[in-house]
């Protein structure tokens, strides 16, 4: 696969993260997929391992059928073998409260991992006095189990969070109109900082995509993958290794006008770039 041929290109640092994307298609297909959070709703599902500042370092397909690893939730099953290579190098790895479960920061602990996420309220082991905790805002109560951290912190809402890195530490994130400290949790501080990753590459593979209509799945995700995925990639190393103030669209030309006949740049250009 293109993104597995770029990992070695790409040095990642400690903080990585695991999340879902969408590529649109409303086609009939078996594993099809509907999330309302996604800018497109309905499509194909791809998990993805991204960095904070939006490289793709792993993606697969979500076909329907998950394997299962041990005693770990399907999800979280899906974030060990999407990092299996990543793991026993003192990493910390993001999750949102789809994929994160105690039984996951345990075996990420155990190799050498560290897990950030947000949790549901529903799953096994949480600590019940926590869970029933009545807040206000900006008020935090949690629990340290062993090497692992599991909070409430009350903002707009509750927010319930396990970690196997921070306590329940704040630190200061500003101040208010009137000149007030502001303060954070710091663990909800690294998260909001990780999660990032993500959006960041969903966000830049949406600018100049080479999508169109199509009843044919794989054609989707390919084009998706080489056309967007793999050219945001290629964008973020050349800004690391080469330049750091080309944008996107002159890096996505540069490259059209490399593989396109030197005579025939202006007019494909155009074309392809929709512009």
């Amino acid at each position: 696969m293109i993104i597995q041929n770029t990992q070695g290109l790409y040095r990642l640092g400690e903080t990585i993260v695991v999340d879902e994307t969408m590529v649109p298609f409303r086609g009939r297909l078996s594993f099809r997929q509907y999330n309302p959070s996604k800018a497109s709703r309905y499509g194909i599902k791809l998990y993805k391992v991204c960095t904070p500042e939006g490289f793709t370092w792993n993606l697969s397909v979500y076909d329907g059928k998950s394997e299962k690893l041990g005693d770990l939730y399907i999800p979280g099953s899906t974030v060990i073998n999407l990092t299996q290579d990543l793991l026993n190098e003192d990493r910390l790895i993001i999750t949102d409260n789809y994929y994160t479960s105690i039984g996951l920061a345990k075996h990420l602990y155990q190799q050498n991992t560290n897990l950030i996420g947000t949790v549901r309220k529903n799953r096994k082991g949480l600590d019940n006095s926590t869970l029933e905790a009545k807040l206000q805002k900006g008020e935090i109560c949690s629990v340290q189990q062993q090497y692992m951290t599991f909070m409430k912190w009350r903002d707009q809402r509750d927010v319930l969070m396990i970690s196997t890195c921070f306590g329940d530490g704040s630190v200061e994130t500003g101040k208010d109109r009137r000149g007030n400290t502001k303060t954070k949790p710091k663990i909800i501080v690294e998260y909001n900082k990780g999660k990032q990753g993500v959006d960041i590459s969903d966000q830049l593979s949406s600018y100049y995509t080479s999508l169109r209509k199509s009843l044919v799945w794989y054609k989707k995700i390919a084009i998706g993958i080489l056309c967007s995925t793999t050219v945001v990639n290629s964008h973020i190393l050349y800004q690391t290794i080469v330049e750091k103030n080309m944008s996107l669209l002159q890096f996505t030309e540069s490259v059209i006008r490399a593989l396109l006949p030197s005579k025939n740049n202006s007019p494909e250009v155009a074309v392809i770039l929709n512009v």
